[in-house]
């Protein structure tokens, strides 16, 4: 298959998703990016992962809510060095891509939740326990990350399969009739 399709066909499917309605931080545009960290070099999945986000941003910025404020230097920065770290675990191997998407979300967390406690204004006066107070608040978003980030991973496995193993299979026999 072209790879220019599968980027652009992976781009809409995580563009779109951002735009559903759905549980919060329980969405499978960080699991794409994992996704398209197996399949593309490491500058093409970096780019993906930025344009989704931009792209799912610049539209959310219309339809919901402000998307770029204080806040927006951490959610970025945090996609970015999620993704680079979980590159350096990356392989193949299932086990090895669920403790990568675990990596992601737990990165990302800790570092955008750092970002609420110091740009939100919620927490004052900043000090250490009102960052432990930050996290704790945080948890549930916490599980609905990695919820979505496993659920993803488990589709889009199961995808590649059917489309590695089983597809060409009934072509074949699709043939044979």
């Amino acid at each position: 298959m072209n790879t220019r399709f599968v980027f652009m066909l992976l781009l809409l499917a995580a563009v779109a998703t951002r735009l559903v309605f759905h549980v919060p931080n329980m969405n499978p545009i960080d699991g794409l990016c994992i996704v398209a960290l197996g399949l593309f070099s490491w500058p093409v999945a970096m780019l993906f992962m930025l344009m989704a986000f931009g792209i799912s941003d610049f539209a959310l910025t219309f339809l919901a809510h402000a998307s770029f404020g204080s806040w927006a230097f951490f959610t970025y920065s945090g996609h970015i060095v999620a993704l680079w770290a979980s590159k350096k675990i990356y392989t193949k191997d299932p086990h090895r891509v669920a403790s990568c998407g675990a990596l992601f979300v737990v990165l990302y967390w800790l570092w955008t939740n750092f970002g609420t406690f110091l740009c939100s204004g919620m927490y004052n006066p900043l000090s250490l326990s009102s960052l432990g107070l930050c996290y704790v608040a945080a948890l549930p978003f916490l599980s609905y990350s990695l919820l979505g980030m496993m659920l993803t991973l488990l589709i889009t496995s199961q995808m590649q399969l059917g489309y590695t193993y089983f597809i060409p299979a009934m072509r074949k026999k699709m043939r044979s009739l």
